[in-house]
């Protein structure tokens, strides 16, 4: 768990604060909402499609409870998404 606010070198650099956590996604992004150095949130990463993390397989139901828990918890500015099967490219060469 952690969002860009953590490292207060990072506030007078960036203007969005990025959440990234594998727990319910509110949690954490209720904490960078609250904030006091006030700037959008942004839910960056969590658990990706077909994807397993802390034992919970990345299905349809968790993909979307994510996105409504982080957009419930403050990230206004958005929230990304990934899965397993986009993350991964193969190397030059390797056509396997």
């Amino acid at each position: 768990m952690s969002e860009s606010q953590d490292d207060p070198n990072w506030i007078p650099r960036i203007n969005t604060n990025g959440v990234y956590t594998y727990y319910p996604s509110y949690a954490e992004t209720l904490v960078a909402y609250n904030k006091p150095t006030i700037m959008p949130v942004l839910f960056l990463e969590e658990n990706y499609e077909d994807e397993n993390n802390v034992g919970e397989l990345g299905t349809p139901k968790v993909l979307r409870r994510q996105e409504y828990w982080s957009m419930g918890g403050g990230a206004l500015a958005g929230h990304m998404y990934g899965s397993f099967w986009t993350d991964r490219l193969p190397m030059a060469g390797n056509h396997t």
